[in-house]
């Protein structure tokens, strides 16, 4: 879990805060957790004034650990060795500008997970809990092997 956790932060340009415990680690322990995941994140540095670096960071931003969320009732994660994953389709909805260079709430669930396919969803909020951006993602997920 500790080298998964250093290389999320060395692949992804932005600070990161879990809230709770993500459905990765009950899976390390070979244990089911719920479909969804909250976490903070926002751009480590100060990104130019110009509206549209800051829609596509957060639009860069919205893949991160969505797929995930799939695979927690069945006790598995992404990348792992018994696991192939990957992201079919990606949408995205831009409710308001906002400034990525200042911290966020994701809220991320998967509502289905079967036959090698999943969907998730996720919402972006703004520090004061305004809805910035709203996601969904079809992904293919599925088993190498008995776990």
């Amino acid at each position: 879990m500790r080298s998964w956790f250093g290389d999320l932060f060395r692949r992804h340009p932005f600070e990161l805060r879990f809230d709770g415990e993500l459905p990765r680690v009950a899976a390390a322990r070979g244990e089911a957790a719920p479909p969804h995941q909250r976490f903070w994140l926002r751009a480590p540095g100060a990104l130019p004034d110009e509206p549209l670096v800051h829609a596509a960071a957060l639009a860069y931003a919205s893949d991160m650990l969505l797929l995930s969320t799939s695979l927690a009732p069945h006790a598995r994660a992404v990348g792992a060795p018994d696991v192939a994953a990957a992201s079919l389709d990606h949408a995205v909805w831009f409710h308001r500008p906002t400034r990525v260079d200042d911290w966020h709430c994701y809220e991320q669930e998967s509502s289905w997970a079967a036959g090698g396919r999943s969907l998730m969803h996720g919402r972006v909020f703004d520090r004061s809990g305004r809805l910035v951006m709203t996601v969904a993602q079809e992904g293919m997920v599925r088993a190498l092997g008995p776990r």
